[in-house]
């Protein structure tokens, strides 16, 4: 409650705060409500640099309980602060823990890899536990009345420049796969093309025929594999295609 007398008495935050139920005051009285459910806060590093510079993305919700509503109000205030458009952040979060919030998160995340983090539960976990005892300690120091619950990490995955730059490579490896295959294959055509003509060679020159008289006999036998070619013997076969 915070007393706003118009004459007599003293104002200010009141040293008891109301507890539920039915309680009298001063018209002039103004009370502030303090949520003294646990209640988190998330933390968004699109950033975050691993110890192999391979920087990565992930949420950090750091979960607290306020302890107590008169001190927090009287020396921290919970006054609303927009960080982000749509974004609000308690002032005493803003003021007193979130940079130094958002170092530890830094901090932590620098002494591991990117895969590591990506891909080791026991990595975040232990990250997860430091943060924890890490900013419970803080808040002790400077007296900020609330109790830290916990921190959870939310995925951690490589930023997007780095996803872009690792689909890219993929590109490229797969067009040099691909252009690999295809010079294979053109090699084994021209391969299978050499093999034949000297197949076609050794068969002519076995046969003691010359160029002329082999290109005639192939013409004979391509004639044969048709049902409606006939040859005509003569000094030139000539075959004759039916309709």
């Amino acid at each position: 409650m915070v007393e706003k007398p118009l004459l007599f008495g003293h104002g200010g935050v009141d040293d008891q705060p109301a507890t539920p139920g039915l309680q009298y005051a001063a018209l002039t009285t103004d009370y502030v409500q303090v949520y003294m459910q646990p209640m988190t806060v998330d933390e968004y590093f699109h950033d975050a640099m691993p110890k192999d510079n391979n920087p990565v993305e992930y949420h950090a919700a750091l979960r607290y309980q306020v302890t107590d509503a008169v001190k927090i109000v009287k020396a921290f205030g919970t006054d609303q602060i927009e960080v982000e458009k749509g974004q609000f952040y308690y002032g005493w979060y803003v003021r007193n823990l979130q940079r130094t919030f958002q170092t530890m998160n830094r901090d932590q995340v620098r002494s591991y890899s990117m895969p590591d983090l990506a891909l080791s539960n026991s990595a975040v976990g232990a990250v997860e536990a430091d943060l924890t005892k890490n900013t419970a300690e803080f808040v002790e120091k400077i007296g900020l009345p609330i109790k830290i619950l916990g921190v959870t990490l939310g995925k951690i995955s490589p930023s997007k420049s780095i996803i872009d730059a690792y689909n890219e490579t993929g590109v490229q490896q797969q067009r040099a796969k691909t252009e690999h295959q295809r010079k294979l294959a053109e090699d084994a055509r021209k391969e299978a093309e050499t093999s034949r003509a000297l197949a076609d060679k050794a068969y002519q020159d076995s046969m003691s025929m010359n160029t002329d008289q082999y290109i005639r006999l192939q013409t004979v036998k391509m004639c044969a594999d048709k049902a409606n070619c006939s040859v005509f013997l003569g000094s030139i076969p000539q075959p004759i295609v039916g309709k």
